[in-house]
């Protein structure tokens, strides 16, 4: 594990890159699709409930717009570590009292 942290915080692979950008574009395309086939599917005489089939597709449309935009986009870049603040170990809300006083 430390190998690959260290090579994700150094140089990026190329083929990595390129793989995870491929399947953000695949992921797009995929939602592109399951659009235009839900669309076509809930606008088709005669006019009926959404049935299982329209929700599943609903539901890869979400899937792969909210993850094919961000491996499109950043690529290998979206597993890079995150540096997190430092946090306050005790923290209290000041009551009414309190701030009177």
């Amino acid at each position: 594990m430390d190998a690959i942290m260290c090579r994700l915080q150094g140089e990026r692979w190329w083929a990595a890159e390129a793989a995870l950008r491929a399947a953000g574009l695949a992921l797009l395309a995929l939602c592109a699709g399951a659009t235009a086939w839900l669309y076509g599917s809930l606008h088709t005489p005669p006019p009926h409930q959404a049935g299982i089939l329209e929700f599943f597709a609903g539901a890869l449309i979400v899937l792969g717009w909210s993850t094919g935009w961000p491996l499109l986009l950043l690529g290998q870049g979206l597993f890079k570590p995150v540096i997190l603040p430092g946090w306050k170990v005790g923290y209290s809300i000041p009551t009414r009292r309190q701030r009177d006083e």
